[in-house]
C-alpha cells in the first residue's frame, strides 16, 4: 500500500505521446524526455516528417499505453524499420486516443485527491476518537 501512494503522489511520471509520420499513422508511446524520444524516433526513420501531436505527463502513463496498444490493435500499421517501428496505428485524425488519454489523465487527478481526502478524514476520525 505504500509503494501504491508514493507512485501515486510522486511527482515524477512519463510523458505519453503521440506522434505523427506526415502520412496517416500515428504512433503512441511513453518517454521521460518527449523531445528526446523525438529525435531518435527522427533519426532512426529517415523519409518521415515526424512531429509531435500531444504529449502529457501522466504517473501512470505506462499503464494507459499498454491499454491503447490493446484497444487500437486492430488499427495497428507498423512500420518496416526505425525506433518503436511496433507502435504505430493508423488514424485519420487522432482525437479518440487523445480523449482517451485526458479522461484517464482526470480520472488520475480525482482518484489522487479522494485517496488523498480519504486518509484526512481518517486522521481526523482517529484523533476525535481518542
Amino acid at each position: 500500500m505504500n509503494s501504491i501512494l508514493k507512485r501515486l503522489f510522486s511527482k515524477k511520471g512519463r510523458y505519453i505521446y503521440i506522434l505523427h509520420d506526415g502520412y496517416f499513422r500515428y504512433k503512441i508511446g511513453i518517454s521521460f524526455d518527449v523531445e528526446k524520444r523525438v529525435e531518435e524516433i527522427r533519426s532512426s526513420m529517415n523519409g518521415y516528417r515526424i512531429s509531435k501531436r500531444f504529449a502529457l505527463r501522466l504517473q501512470n502513463a505506462q499503464l494507459l499505453e499498454t491499454w491503447l496498444h490493446l484497444f487500437y490493435r486492430p488499427l495497428r500499421q507498423p512500420h518496416k524499420r526505425g525506433s518503436g517501428k511496433t507502435e504505430w496505428f493508423f488514424f485519420i485524425f487522432p482525437f479518440t486516443p487523445i480523449i482517451q488519454i485526458l479522461l484517464f489523465w482526470i480520472l488520475e487527478f480525482v482518484f489522487k485527491h479522494i485517496i488523498l481526502i480519504g486518509v484526512v478524514v481518517g486522521i481526523l476520525y482517529l484523533l476525535n476518537r481518542f
